[in-house]
């Protein structure tokens, strides 16, 4: 994965700091081991993809493949000063211990969807939202035709876990989310704001469900774009989908 090395090596990090971190997570699921004498079972995180590649067990080829196309893509849409914008992000990704580390990939799969359109300049991240106040928005861009800033706040959504049956309740589940969002960041800022919901789902079926339910208008909410979902198909190379659901 060179390329994600070249993006954040752009500044200093301490990996003894990540290897400490990585050890206490260890330590504390040894103990609960030893403790109950029972596997203990705990999400996969960003180390797991690249180990099970590097164990060529089969189990995270297509999550590394998509990790090293989206890396691939930012080192050739950033220069040098934007990829310093996105290296505690990248930084985050190494330190999550637990399934949360998607968000920071969907955050930068987002980033990188943008840019591929082309439309807008990538100007900061961790925007601060209202004048004296540290509340800040992920991105900020710049229409590259009005001139008029955008910020833009990546919400990830994951219903890995959850079984897509109950119509209604998955609604006010990705709404409440959005809404939550909302009303901890935005309310009284005059800015132009979106945000940008990334849900993660089992498989094919759950993104099937979810079409279903944004062709009806039941996922929309003011100032939130249609949401991303991922998913990747193996035929002779993974055919890796990073999508909205209007597609």
């Amino acid at each position: 994965m060179a390329d994600f090395y070249s993006l954040i090596e752009v500044q200093s990090i301490s990996w003894n700091n990540i290897n400490r971190i990585f050890g206490n997570h260890l330590n504390k699921v040894k103990k609960q081991f030893n403790k109950n004498g029972r596997p203990v079972l705990r999400d996969a995180t960003f180390y797991s993809v690249v180990i099970s590649k590097i164990n060529k067990d089969g189990k995270g080829d297509g999550m590394f493949d998509f990790y090293n196309s989206l890396f691939y893509s930012l080192s050739l849409h950033l220069d040098e000063s934007q990829k310093k914008l996105i290296h505690k992000t990248l930084y985050n990704i190494l330190v999550e211990v637990d399934k949360n580390y998607l968000n920071f990939i969907g955050e930068l799969a987002v980033l990188n969807a943008i840019l591929k359109t082309k439309q807008y300049e990538f100007k900061n991240v961790e925007e601060k939202i209202k004048f004296g106040s540290n509340v800040s928005a992920d991105f900020l861009f710049i229409d590259k035709q009005t001139r008029l800033e955008q910020l833009v706040e990546v919400v990830s959504i994951h219903l890995e876990d959850k079984e897509l049956k109950n119509e209604q309740r998955i609604v006010n589940h990705i709404k409440s989310k959005v809404t939550e969002k909302i009303n901890n960041k935005f309310i009284g800022t005059d800015r132009p704001y979106l945000i940008q919901p990334v849900i993660w789902t089992r498989d094919i079926d759950d993104i099937d469900f979810l079409k279903k339910l944004h062709k009806r208008g039941e996922i929309e909410i003011q100032n939130m774009n249609s949401p991303f979902v991922y998913y990747t198909f193996l035929v002779k190379t993974y055919e890796h989908h990073f999508e909205r659901l209007s597609d």
